[in-house]
């Protein structure tokens, strides 16, 4: 209507009369009765109800223009001689006006009453009965059908499909049409019964009328009550059957109404009052009556009448909300009905009974008060197991010293808080709600109090115990308690998905479980999370193995994996692990040695019973691959059988820098004890309240050891004065177990002394003494030293003249030191450069801010789908002073972080909603249509897609809106395989004929300077008002070169290097590499792009293959000179967007989303050449003083990036010097500890090198001779700790100073 009668317009269309046969001429006037209408009526009813419309508002000239309108109307009177021709020539007309206006085409319920209507025609007037061919045939024969989106064409099939529905559902189910008829006022055309596909899947499915209106009104349901989620598009043909091996929509709310006949037949039926059954029966079974009493997120009701229900009550109608009325579930439900469609078996799946379980707890508790057990930890009286006493770790005698009792007291409640400020344990419920409630009061939310990250700890071996020979069978893998504990402890924190600190590790038990980690970390909706998996070997000792099993014979598995999930690619500081071999970034740990079963945590066989509680022993089938028998430890057993050290999991928070654990399988006290020391919280999830108690009472009891422990770090020495009743001396340093035995003897068992301990909390403490083995390794500088008999030897063939020759090789070291420290001069002078031309910069900048706001006048901006609203970062580099009056994003953190960057006026969610119709309008209007339906990467299905038709609501904008100027943006391919697309784009906008239209394929790497292959196409437009001269497209301009935008970094490669990929792209690394080595060139040596991600491998050289949304969201492409993938920074930057001018994003998204939106964004210098040509020409354009400044600027700004490049080239080679001279100082280092060896003795000992140094020199000290002081330079240099005239020199540490030096600090 707004369309054809806009205005009083000549009506040029027909109307077709049926007159009778025997009118003519003047007697049709007299024949009013017997004339019928053939025209489709919908034409005359738009015109009456325009004119309806403009009655009120128009003016006098406007009403006689109506009348003239409607007096003018030419009418046609055609004899039709019978009823089937009249229908024939009525059904034509519509056709012919169904390719004027798709609007009047016939919805699929109209086509089929059309079929019946016919078909009830020819039995009345020719008493005839017409099979569904021969109705097809009719209408092939008479109807000359149009091509129309919102039709089908009638066909034999769908004749018959026709006459089903027809049958089966507005027969059988006369209220089907009335959801139907409603739906359609909403959705018009685009509602999803409008597919004859679709009702015929209802009608298959849905055996009875009662399952046909449960369905149709939950499909109603959902696309009204979450329109931001559901549509017609979400409702297709393929997704209410369910494509292969999934489940759709009608499975899935059949399976609904089965869950709520269910809910109301077995669980409501034990409410206690009859006013609440009959009221949820009564009111809250249908959609509507839910939606009447609780609303939903589009609107809110009055709650006030749950006042009258108790907790249990209102938990059900919770119930009937989250499984029923609410999709929460139905990834989950979907998930289910994949392996049974039984209702008994969906109602016990995991989260369907987490929530049945949770509503009948509450309901016993209400009926039966005090029946539901606390999960309070309650000590067992009857059990010594779980209690721990003063009494039972100190000697009585010790406390019959009243005095001696207080403080000894005091200290083992000093122990007890010690224990609980970082030791919590809590029982496992059985879903993940009542898991959540356990933990929500734990430190478990604040994690990491300490370190980068915290982890949800998932050890297979000890979820539970085997049900058979437990000694040498793990327990199967529970997926179920998997989850739970995941989603629980994410749940505490208010996360659905692992954030950026979170890392999940699990232990597979020696069996490849990763598959199903990945497959089991799922969030509460069933959605996957986002996680990427790095795999460690955790390699144990054999020997401690086969203690353990006492096998004797067959293979010992030693290497178990685990498994580390992280949201990205997981990052740790490179350094040495605490206690096994290697550093934090090799992939192996160990070896572990674990301890005989009779060193672990033991119990009564009674008490083990409790430990494991009602779920803790887990059923294992099959045969057990050896028997091996069970070890004898009297009337006691261990509480697990495959407990680790404690040092394992010491190295566990040292390597992944964990400030937190959760510990979801705790079978022992090793973990608690690991945190305990290295003061890291720890929340432990036990099987049973007796696991919880024994626990704690065990980490107390080895916690009071630790304090009476002089090498462990909780020792105190007070508590241990009080116990031990003696001078305790001061413990000793760090490597003191054993002393050291006279010089070169023979070797013997080391003795408890040390090399002396450092000064104890008391003054009084002594230096440890050494006590060694007859002819071993005595303690030499104790306070009672006793020295092995083995006899000492001084230095045999060497002369000081021999050390003084062998000191000048380290000349390497003086030498190297010169050359880098010339290299770091030029260094700092290329950054003062660097700087200053940063500098310049600025100072133009400011200057074209300033030229800005006196010069230009401020232009109104709007965007559609504006993603990151790439066109007002073009306008910013252009210097255009202007406004953004709107901004529309559908994605919300893409639009979140929008409106952080650019704040607009105005912010919409959706264009194709009459809201932003009706937004305000602006100057220049900017918008970048979805690109998906007509990409050679997406669907291509052009505007068939539900995205496609997103530009005629643009279009319907620019009609009402009118800016000065716009600019539409696509992919290439649009005007190569959706010509007739674009020519009707092209028409509609010549149509309104208020605009000049060109359009224009661009390629970026030829016109907009950036190093990327991205072809767009632009359709600009100009008020006519404006226009005065041809558009001038932007021209070539030379490319920048592509090493300009990436630099050499070793983190980045350790993170993006070639084991993060997966095995596709590791095989296509592969393929790429060798299809350039045939061409004759090397790929680290040239500056290949590879696009890896796809089946096939695509290379391109100095330029970058398009970074599309999902290539960009998978770091983008490989660099074959770097040997890894991009950063979120290099992608920004070869979209021409700044990091730095994203600002801080982590609020808004995550670092993958960034860099999927920053995929989706036009190349910021390719739009800015684009926008300044409409700009210009609409009187906006940019001032010549600020076009000159911004060339400055883009000159400076290329010097800039040059000198970058040059500097970071200088840094890779120093770094390279240093690396260089690192491996010359090693082998010299080796020469010094030689020499220092043969001239002092056995008593020099290797210390491991640990990094670069600056160097202290040693000053001359009394009683050194000269070569002496040479030899502890040598010893400074070589990393060597020696011993000379009784005087001891520590190498402390290395570090690299500013001006390059190499070295050590030295402690006398």
């Amino acid at each position: 209507m707004d369309t054809k009668f806009a205005s009083p317009k000549t009506l040029l269309d027909q109307i077709v009369v049926r007159a009778p046969q025997a009118a003519t001429g003047q007697s049709i006037a007299q024949r009013f009765g017997a004339l019928e209408f053939v025209s489709p009526p919908e034409v005359i009813h738009a015109l009456l109800l325009r004119i309806h419309e403009r009655l009120e508002p128009a003016e006098e000239e406007e009403l006689r223009a109506w009348r003239n309108l409607c007096l003018t109307c030419t009418f046609v009177f055609e004899k039709l001689s019978s009823p089937d021709e009249a229908y024939w020539r009525a059904v034509n007309l519509r056709e012919q006006v169904v390719t004027d206006f798709e609007s009047l085409a016939r919805d699929v319920s109209q086509r089929v009453f059309e079929l019946v209507g016919y078909r009830n025609l020819m039995k009345t007037t020719h008493n005839r009965e017409l099979n569904n061919k021969d109705l097809a045939a009719a209408w092939k024969q008479h109807v000359i059908q149009c091509e129309s989106k919102f039709s089908d064409k009638v066909t034999e099939n769908f004749v018959d499909t026709a006459m089903k529905v027809y049958n089966r559902l507005f027969v059988a189910c006369p209220d089907s049409l009335h959801i139907i008829m409603e739906d359609a006022k909403m959705n018009g055309k685009a509602s999803p019964f409008n597919q004859m596909s679709a009702l015929e899947q209802i009608t298959m499915k849905c055996k009875t009328p009662e399952n046909v209106l449960w369905v149709m009104r939950s499909i109603m349901d959902y696309m009204h009550n979450m329109p931001d989620e559901f549509g017609a598009q979400n409702f297709t043909f393929r997704q209410l059957k369910g494509a292969q091996g999934s489940v759709g929509y009608i499975q899935l709310f059949l399976t609904k109404k089965e869950i709520m006949e269910h809910f109301l037949t077995n669980v409501l039926s034990k409410f206690p009052r009859d006013e609440f059954k009959d009221f949820v029966k009564g009111n809250l079974t249908s959609h509507q009556g839910f939606r009447s009493f609780c609303g939903s997120e589009q609107e809110a009701v009055d709650l006030s009448w749950q006042g009258e229900h108790s907790d249990a009550e209102i938990q059900s109608v919770q119930f009937l909300k989250i499984v029923v009325f609410s999709k929460a579930l139905d990834g989950h439900l979907k998930t289910v009905l994949k392996g049974t469609t039984n209702i008994e078996d969906v109602m016990m799946s995991q989260k369907v009974a987490d929530i049945v379980t949770e509503l009948m707890l509450k309901l016993e508790a209400e009926i039966n008060p005090g029946a539901v057990k606390s999960s309070a930890l309650v000590p067992d009286d009857d059990c010594e197991e779980t209690k721990v006493s003063l009494e039972s770790l100190v000697d009585s005698d010790l406390l019959e010293d009243e005095d001696k009792a207080r403080d000894l007291q005091e200290h083992f409640k000093a122990v007890q808080e010690y224990v609980g400020r970082f030791i919590t344990f809590r029982v496992a419920e059985q879903s993940v709600l009542k898991t959540q409630q356990a933990l929500e009061g734990t430190v478990l939310k604040k994690f990491p109090v300490r370190g980068k990250h915290w982890c949800i700890w998932y050890d297979t071996k000890v979820q539970g115990e085997s049900s058979a020979q437990p000694h040498c069978r793990c327990p199967p893998y529970q997926k179920a308690t998997f989850k739970k504990h995941v989603q629980a402890a994410l749940a505490v924190r208010d996360q659905s998905e692992l954030g950026e600190q979170t890392l999940v590790m699990c232990m597979d038990g020696f069996r490849s479980l990763e598959g199903q980690f990945s497959k089991d970390l799922q969030q509460p909706s069933g959605d996957p999370m986002v996680k990427n998996r790095t795999t460690f070997q955790v390699a144990y000792d054999e020997k401690a193995l086969r203690t353990r099993k006492m096998l004797t014979r067959g293979m010992v598995s030693q290497v178990e994996g685990l498994h580390v999930y992280s949201s990205e690619g997981l990052s740790l500081q490179d350094r040495d692990r605490m206690t096994y071999h290697g550093s934090t970034h090799g992939s192996l740990i160990g070896p572990v040695i674990v301890a005989p079963f009779k060193e672990g945590f033991l119990l009564s066989r009674e008490s083990k019973e409790k430990f494991l509680g009602d779920d803790g022993k887990i059923l294992a089938g099959g045969a057990c691959p050896s028997q091996t028998p069970v070890p004898d430890l009297g009337d006691k057993v261990p509480v697990t059988y495959y407990s680790l050290p404690t040092v394992f999991y010491s190295e566990m928070i040292h390597s992944f820098e964990l400030g937190g654990v959760y510990d979801s399988t705790c079978m022992d006290v090793s973990f608690a004890l690991a945190c305990l020391k290295s003061k890291t919280p720890y929340v432990g999830s036990c099987l049973s309240e007796f696991a919880c108690q024994a626990l704690e009472a065990e980490v107390i009891r080895i916690c009071w050891k630790e304090f009476l422990t002089p090498e462990s770090p909780l020792y105190d020495i007070n508590l241990h004065k009080l116990v031990e009743d003696v001078n305790v001396k001061a413990p000793k340093g760090k490597s003191g177990r054993g002393g050291k035995g006279g010089k070169n003897g023979r070797s013997g068992k080391s003795g408890r002394g040390g090399q002396g301990g450092k000064s104890g909390a008391d003054d009084t403490a002594e230096e440890g003494a050494g006590e060694g083995g007859k002819g071993g390794k005595g303690g030499q500088s104790g306070a009672d030293s006793k020295s092995g008999r083995g006899k000492g030897g001084k230095s045999k063939g060497t002369t000081e003249a021999d050390i003084m020759g062998l000191l000048n090789s380290l000349s390497v070291w003086r030498e190297g030191t010169k050359k880098i420290n010339a290299k770091q001069a030029d260094l700092a002078a290329l950054r003062e450069k660097t700087q200053n031309q940063r500098k310049a910069v600025q100072a133009l900048e400011e200057e074209v801010e300033t030229l800005k706001r006196r010069k230009a006048r401020q232009l109104r901006v709007g965007s559609c789908c504006s993603g990151l609203s790439a066109e007002l970062l073009a306008l910013e580099t252009l210097g255009v002073w202007f406004v953004s009056c709107l901004g529309c994003e559908i994605e919300p953190k893409v639009l979140s972080l929008n409106q952080a960057m650019h704040g607009h006026c105005h912010v919409f969610r959706d264009c194709c909603t009459e809201e932003f119709l009706a937004s305000p309008g602006c100057d220049l209007f900017v918008a970048g249509f979805p690109c998906q339906p007509f990409s050679k990467a997406g669907c291509n299905r052009g505007i068939l897609d539900p995205r496609g038709v997103v530009i005629f609501w643009i279009l319907r904008w620019l009609w009402l809106h009118k800016p000065a100027c716009f600019v539409l943006e696509n992919v290439g391919n649009f005007a190569q395989q959706h010509k007739e697309t674009l020519s009707m784009i092209m028409n509609i906008l010549t149509a309104m004929q208020i605009y000049h239209v060109e359009w224009k394929v661009l390629e970026n790497s030829t016109v907009g300077w950036l190093p990327q292959h991205r072809e767009r196409i632009f359709i600009c437009g100009v008020l006519k008002v404006h226009w005065s001269q041809p558009f001038d497209w932007p021209g070539d301009v030379a490319m920048l070169p592509l090493r300009a935008f990436f630099k050499e970094d070793r983190e980045h490669r350790e993170h993006l290097g070639i084991d993060s990929l997966n095995n596709t792209e590791k095989k296509n690394v592969q393929k790429a590499v060798a299809t350039i080595r045939e061409q004759g060139w090397k790929a680290e040596d040239h500056d290949y792009v590879c696009d890896i991600s796809g089946s096939v491998p695509h290379s391109m050289w100095g330029v970058s293959p398009c970074l599309t949304v999902t290539r960009a969201g998978s770091s983008g492409h490989w660099l074959s000179w770097l040997g890894r993938k991009m950063t979120t920074s290099e992608i920004l930057s070869l979209q021409g967007i700044s990091l730095e001018r994203v600002g801080d994003y982590s609020n808004h998204m995550s670092e993958r989303q960034l860099r999927r939106a920053a995929g989706n964004a036009v190349p910021v210098p390719l739009l800015s050449r684009v926008l300044k040509m409409p700009c210009v020409m609409s009187g906006c354009q940019v001032p010549d003083e600020v076009a000159s400044a911004l060339g400055r600027i883009n000159a400076e700004i290329t010097a800039e990036r040059e000198l970058q490049h040059q500097l970071a080239l200088q840094e890779a080679s120093l770094l390279s010097q240093k690396v260089s001279l690192l491996e010359e100082i090693r082998k010299a280092e080796d020469k010094a500890l030689n020499a220092v060896k043969q001239f002092t003795g056995d008593s020099a000992v290797q210390v491991p090198f640990t990094g670069y140094g600056a160097v202290q020199d040693a000053e001359m000290k009394p009683g050194f001779s000269e070569v002496e002081h040479e030899l502890l330079q040598a010893a400074l240099v070589g990393s060597a700790l020696t011993a000379a005239k009784g005087v001891f020199l520590h190498i402390c540490t290395y570090v690299c100073a500013d001006d390059g030096t190499y070295g050590a600090v030295i402690a006398l």
